[in-house]
This record gives C-alpha cells, structure tokens and sequence, in this order.
C-alpha cells in the first residue's frame, strides 16, 4: 500500500495526498517575467513539446 500523506516535489509540480498541484514559487517567477523573456520561454516548451510522447 502507498502511503501518500508526505508532500514532495518533481519538475515543477507538488505531489499532495490530494493529487498534483502546481509550485506557487514557479508560479510566481513565470507571472513576473518580462514579455521578451516570456516569448522566449513559451517558444523553448512549444519546441520540446514535439519531443513529448503526450
């Protein structure tokens, strides 16, 4: 039986007993950023998302 009542962290995402959730921190960073750096960002994840199965 898995016992789920620790919390940890793995690529961004808070692993609860009440499932994922997203890290503010990250969060936080990603709504502070400048629009050049932003674009610049989201350009990087729409070019790796090709290389995810899902």
């Amino acid at each position: 039986m898995c016992n789920w009542s620790k919390r940890g962290t793995i690529h961004g995402q808070l692993i609860t007993s009440t499932g994922l959730k997203s890290d503010s921190s990250k969060v936080t960073v990603i709504e502070n950023l400048q629009n050049a750096k932003l674009e610049a960002l989201l350009g990087i994840v729409n070019y790796l998302q090709t290389f995810s199965p899902n």
